[in-house]
Formats: structure tokens, C-alpha cells, sequence
């Protein structure tokens, strides 16, 4: 399928991970980015890697010329934090190498998107897209969270992009592809259920809405998979 894909994004690596094997992949896959869960409350389960884990990858990042594309992905606290107008842990990432931040501002993420103070959150983030032009901020989009993004890209911002993913990561199959916004523009990608059994049918899907387009699919529940068992010695 010929699509313009500026990246394939793979969500969801942790301290299970060698982060070698990411830049090895990243090595022979330079479409590759990668996609890094923040929530200090799960921190060190299974798809958030730890903070040490974290400084490993970026040192062996830094060792490598920033080969790799990272991004953050923010839930619960991390994205909390970013709404009330806490911006250190963006600017840490940045420091660090990501190129991409992800704002997951959903429920099933663990934020709380209180209505009563809506513009409140609103002039954060337009303060935070607006100071800090070399980071490009995700804008996860779908019914829950567009009440924090309607009015921020009524405006054309060379630095957001929109993620549209129905799934709030939970791995719902996308069902529905809509238009990139082109007036004013910008840089849309697609992500629910995306695994290696539909990717296909979803990049077939893709271009058709998106023609000619650039834009990119992200990946994360299909990717988990137990190998091995220790329990049991099964493999699996």
C-alpha cells in the first residue's frame, strides 16, 4: 500500500525491553518511533518503563547521534500536570531527545478533565504549544477529549499534530478514518487495534482518506505478547 507514512509508531516498551533492540531496530527502520507511556502511578508495570529504564534509553540515544525518534506519551499525572500549567517534565523530555509529546487526556488514562475549568486547561496547553515551538505536541482526538482541542486548531500550529484514536488506547479496531484537517493544515495519524493481522486494511483505509498526504499510524495493545513463561517453562 502506498502511503506517505512519516512514521510507524510502536507504543508501550518497558523495563522488559533491552533498549538496544530498539535502536538496532531504529537503525534499519528509520520510520520507526517510539512511543513511551508516562504515569508515575503504574511506573515499572508492564507498558510504563521505569525512570531508570528511561535514562538508559537516552543516554544510549545520546551515544548513537539521536538516531532514534522518541516520543512521550503523557497519562495520569504526567498529563495532569501539563493541563494545570506544569510544564518541567515536557522540557525534561525535550532536553532529552523527544522530538514528540503525546497528550492523552482521557479517562481511561487516568485524567480528569474537569468541564468547570475547561478554559482554564485550554490557555495551558496554547501557552505550552505556543512556548515551545521546537516540540511537537499529539493531540490525541475523539469524542472524549475534542472539547480541549476544537478551539486550538482553529488555528494552523506548525508544532501540533493530531492522533485520531477512538480506542483512548484500549485497542478498539478503528472503524472510522476521517479527513485530515487540511484548512487550517495539519499532520493527522491514525491509531486503534492497528496489528500486524489488519495493518494493511487499515494503511489501505488510510489512503484513501488521506491521498496524498503525510501521516502515520501508531500501535500499542496488539504489540504485547508472553514469549515465555517462567512459571510454567511454556512457551507461549
Amino acid at each position: 500500500v502506498n502511503v506517505n507514512l512519516k512514521f510507524i509508531g510502536f507504543c508501550g516498551a518497558d523495563d522488559s525491553i533491552n533498549p538496544g533492540l530498539l535502536l538496532l531496530l531504529s537503525k534499519n527502520y528509520p520510520l520507526i518511533e517510539w512511543g513511551f507511556l508516562f504515569r508515575p502511578d503504574k511506573e515499572g508495570t508492564a507498558r510504563y518503563p521505569t525512570n531508570e529504564w528511561i535514562k538508559s534509553l537516552i543516554t544510549l540515544n545520546n551515544d548513537n547521534n539521536k538516531i532514534m525518534n522518541l516520543a512521550g506519551h503523557l497519562c495520569g499525572e504526567r498529563c495532569q500536570e501539563l493541563l494545570n500549567g506544569n510544564y518541567d517534565f515536557i522540557e525534561y523530555l525535550q532536553l532529552n531527545g523527544f522530538n514528540r509529546i503525546q497528550i492523552n487526556a482521557t479517562k481511561a488514562n487516568n485524567v480528569n478533565v474537569d468541564l468547570n475549568i475547561l478554559s482554564f486547561y485550554i490557555d495551558n496547553l496554547t501557552k505550552a504549544i505556543e512556548s515551545h515551538p521546537n516540540l511537537t505536541f499529539i493531540l490525541q482526538y475523539n469524542d472524549e477529549t475534542n472539547v480541549l482541542w476544537d478551539d486550538i486548531i482553529k488555528i494552523e500550529r506548525n508544532n501540533v499534530n493530531i492522533l485520531f484514536d477512538g480506542s483512548c488506547g484500549l485497542g478498539k479496531q478503528l472503524t472510522n478514518y476521517p479527513e485530515p484537517y487540511t484548512n487550517p493544515s495539519f499532520l493527522c495519524g491514525y491509531a486503534g487495534g492497528i496489528s500486524p493481522s489488519n495493518v494493511v486494511e487499515v494503511l489501505e483505509n488510510v489512503k484513501i482518506v488521506t491521498k496524498d498526504l503525510t501521516t502515520w499510524i501508531d500501535m500499542e495493545s496488539s504489540l504485547r505478547n508472553l514469549v515465555f513463561d517462567k512459571s510454567s517453562d511454556n512457551h507461549k
